[in-house]
C-alpha cells in the first residue's frame, strides 16, 4: 500500500517506479519517513514481497555506531555478484539508510557500484542530509525529497483512528512528517524519536531539582542528539500553538526553544555534555 505523502513526493515516487533508474537518492529529516518510501518502491518494482526482510535478493545497509563502513560496502559488492532468478526487469534491491554516515573510503568503493550497476538492480540510499554526500555520487542518483505534510491531510487521513487534539498536536511535534507522526500516535518504541520525545515531556514538567537529578544518567546515553532535537521539536510545537490560541505561555516556550536550541550548537563542539545538561535542565 502506497505510504501517505505530500502530493510532490507521492508524484515524485510514482514517476521513479513508472520509470526507474539504477540508483534513488531518498532524503528527509529523522521522521520523515523516507525508509518507509524505500520499502515501498522496492517492493514495487520487485512486486509480490511480503516482506523485503526475508526476500533473499534483498539487501538492506543499517548504520552501525560508527557509520557504513568500507567493509559493509564489500560485502554490498560480494551480494551483487550472485545471480538472480527470474526474467524481471529488476530482480534485486539493495537499501543503504542513513548513507550520509558513510566513511569517505565507503563511499569510493560505493561509487564504483554506482559507475556499473548490474541491470537487474535498483540501489536505494535514504539519508537525513546530502552535504556528506560525495557530489559523483549524488550526481548518479535520482533525488527524491521526502516533504512534510499539510494538516488536513493529516486530520482527514487519522480522523476516524484519534482524536482531532491528539492529531494536531502529534502533528506539531512531528512537524508533518509522516514516519514520525505515524510512531507518535502508535507509541511505536522502536522509533528512535519516539522514546526520547516521551523523556523529554517528562523533563520539562518535572521540576528544576528532578531535572537536575537525572543529569548524571542523562549524560552517559548515546541518545543526547536525540534528545536534545526531541526537546526542540516540543518547544517547538507548543510554541507554535502557543501563538495560534494567543496563549500568554509563547513567551516562556521561545525562550526554552532558544535554551535547547543553544545546546544542540554547544553539544557540536563541547565535548562537555554533563556541564552542557546540567545548565540546560537548570534553566528550562
Amino acid at each position: 500500500m502506497k505510504p501517505l505523502l505530500h502530493d510532490a513526493t507521492g508524484s515524485a515516487v510514482s514517476e521513479f517506479i513508472s520509470s526507474p533508474s539504477h540508483a534513488l537518492l531518498v532524503s528527509g529529516p529523522l521522521g520523515s519517513g523516507k525508509g518507509t518510501v524505500a520499502e515501498y518502491i522496492v517492493t514495487e518494482l520487485l512486486g509480490s514481497i511480503s516482506s523485503i526482510d526475508d526476500h533473499p535478493y534483498v539487501m538492506r545497509v543499517r548504520d552501525q555506531d560508527k557509520g557504513v563502513s568500507i567493509e559493509t560496502i564489500r560485502s554490498v559488492q560480494n551480494f551483487l555478484q550472485l545471480k538472480t532468478p527470474g526474467s524481471n526487469s529488476f530482480r534485486r534491491a539493495i537499501i543503504i539508510e542513513q548513507g550520509e554516515t558513510m566513511s569517505t573510503e565507503a563511499q569510493n568503493a560505493f561509487l564504483k557500484i554506482l559507475e556499473e550497476p548490474p541491470s537487474d538492480t535498483v540501489i536505494i540510499i535514504t539519508a537525513t542530509g546530502t552535504d556528506a554526500l560525495l557530489s559523483t555520487i549524488q550526481s548518479r542518483t535520482q533525488h527524491i525529497k521526502v516533504l512534510p505534510l499539510p494538516l488536513p491531510l493529516v486530520s482527514d487521513h487519522y480522523g476516524s483512528l484519534y482524536p482531532e487534539d491528539l492529531i494536531k498536536k502529534t502533528y506539531f511535534t512531528s512537524e508533518g512528517y509522516a514516519g514520525l507522526t505515524n510512531a507518535l500516535l502508535l507509541q511505536d518504541s522502536a522509533h528512535p524519536l519516539v522514546e526520547q520525545i516521551a523523556i523529554a515531556k517528562s523533563l520539562l514538567s518535572s521540576s528544576s531539582y528532578e531535572r537536575l537529578a537525572r543529569v548524571d544518567e542523562l549524560s552517559k546515553q548515546k541518545n543526547l542528539p536525540l534528545l536534545l532535537q526531541a526537546f526542540e521539536r516540543i518547544c517547538h510545537a507548543a510554541l507554535k500553538q502557543s501563538i495560534q490560541t494567543g496563549s500568554k505561555a509563547a513567551q516562556q516556550w521561545t525562550k526554552r526553544l532558544k535554551l535547547v536550541v543553544q545546546a544542540e550548537a554547544n553539544l557540536r563542539y563541547s565535548p562537555q555534555s554533563k556541564l552542557l545538561l546540567t545548565d540546560l535542565m537548570l534553566n528550562l
